[in-house]
C-alpha cells in the first residue's frame, strides 16, 4: 500500500531505457549521499545514542524523541526496483496467466506526467522477465476522490493527470483498463465498492482472454473533429450505443431522461467552459458551447471527483475521462 509504481519496475528496464535510467541515476545519488550520512550501523547507534542523551537532558516533554537512523539500502522501499525485486522476482520461475493492477495514487505528486511510461515500462519488463510474450495485463483507472471542483479545473492535477496518464496507457498492447470514476469515495481514497472494480477488471478478461462475448469497456475517446462551433466525439466501446445513466451505489446503472453533463470546451485563450452535450449516435456525442464559439479542445469528466458525469453504454459501463485537440 501506498507505494509508487517506480519501486515495481524491474532493474534491467531502468538500464536500458535512457529516460527512465536517468531518474534512476538522480535517485541513486540521493540515496548514496544519505548513505553516506548513515555511515556504518556503528556510527548510527553512536548518534543516536548522543540524541537520546541530549533529549533525555532537555526535557522530554517539550521535544520528541529521536529515532535511530537506518539503513537506507535495506529500508526504502520506493527506491527504484526494490518492491520488484523483494515481492515480485521470486515469482518469475511460476508460470502466469495474466495481471490486474490497482495503484497510482501516490504519484499523484511524484511525476504524474510520467505515470504512462512508466507503468508501460514496469508492464514489458514483468513480461520480459516471465519470457511468456505479451500476457494480458488489466488495471483500474483511479477512482474519484475529493470534493469536486465547481467550476472547470484550471491548474494541473496530479490526480486527473494520473487518471488521463493511465488511459494513454492503453497504448500498449494486450491492456485493458476499468473506469472507475462513478464509485469512489470523497473522503475515503480505498473505495468501498470493490464489487464493481472487480466485475469491470473481470470483462477485459473474460472479453479477451476466455471467449465471453461481453463489452469489456465503458466507452474510451476514439477521435474528435469540427470546431464551428460544434465540436463530435467518437468513442470506442460504445457497445449496444451510448446512454445518459446514473449509477446509485452498488447498484447497476439506470438510463435517465437528463442532460449529458461533463463535457467541456476551450478556444485559443484557453479558458474551459462548460458544454452542453448531446447523443448523436450508437457511438458519438456533439458537444457545443456559446461562450466557446470556435473551440481548439474537448475534454470529458475532468475532475478529481466528476460528480454528475453520467455516460455509460447499455452495458452499464462509465465513460473514461479524456482531453484532446479538435482537429477542424
Amino acid at each position: 500500500g501506498g507505494t509508487r509504481v517506480e519501486p515495481w519496475i524491474p532493474m534491467p528496464t531502468y538500464l536500458q531505457t535512457p529516460s527512465l535510467k536517468e531518474y534512476y541515476t538522480s535517485e541513486r545519488k540521493k540515496i548514496d549521499t544519505s548513505f553516506d550520512r548513515w555511515g556504518s550501523p556503528e556510527q548510527a547507534d553512536k548518534v543516536y545514542a548522543k540524541q537520546l542523551a541530549d533529549w533525555e537532558k532537555k526535557g522530554q516533554e517539550k521535544n520528541k524523541k529521536p529515532r535511530k537512523r537506518v539503513n537506507p539500502y535495506t529500508t526504502n522501499r520506493q527506491f527504484a526496483s526494490a518492491l520488484y525485486n523483494s515481492m515480485v522476482a521470486p515469482l518469475v520461475p511460476y508460470a502466469v496467466r495474466g495481471g490486474i493492477w490497482y495503484q497510482g495514487e501516490s504519484n499523484e505528486r511524484y511525476f504524474p506526467d510520467a505515470y504512462a511510461e512508466r507503468f508501460m515500462a514496469m508492464v514489458t519488463g514483468w513480461r520480459t522477465a516471465w519470457g511468456q510474450g505479451d500476457f494480458p495485463f488489466y488495471y483500474a483507472q483511479l477512482a474519484s476522490y475529493r470534493a469536486p471542483h465547481p467550476e472547470p479545473v484550471a491548474k494541473p492535477n496530479g490526480w486527473i493527470t494520473v487518471c488521463n496518464q493511465q488511459r494513454l496507457a492503453l497504448q500498449l498492447k494486450n491492456t485493458g483498463m476499468a473506469v472507475l470514476n462513478d464509485i469512489g469515495e470523497a473522503r475515503d481514497i480505498h473505495p468501498k465498492n470493490k464489487v464493481d472494480a472487480g466485475r469491470r477488471l473481470a470483462r477485459w478478461a473474460l472479453a479477451k482472454d476466455y471467449g465471453r462475448k461481453i463489452v469489456p469497456s465503458g466507452p474510451l475517446f476514439k477521435s474528435c473533429a469540427g470546431g464551428k462551433p460544434a465540436v463530435v466525439v467518437a468513442f470506442d466501446y460504445a457497445g449496444g450505443g451510448l446512454v445518459v445513466a446514473r449509477k446509485k451505489l452498488m447498484d447497476p446503472p439506470e438510463p435517465v431522461s437528463e442532460l449529458l453533463k461533463g463535457f467541456e470546451l476551450c478556444g485559443a485563450d484557453g479558458a474551459w467552459k462548460v458544454a452542453e452535450a448531446t447523443i448523436i449516435s450508437g457511438n458519438s456525442v456533439k458537444v457545443v458551447s456559446p461562450e466557446v464559439p470556435k473551440p481548439v479542445a474537448v475534454r470529458y469528466a475532468w475532475d478529481t471527483n466528476p460528480v454528475g458525469c453520467n455516460l455509460y453504454n447499455k452495458e452499464g459501463l462509465p465513460a473514461s475521462l479524456f482531453t484532446a485537440e479538435v482537429k477542424n
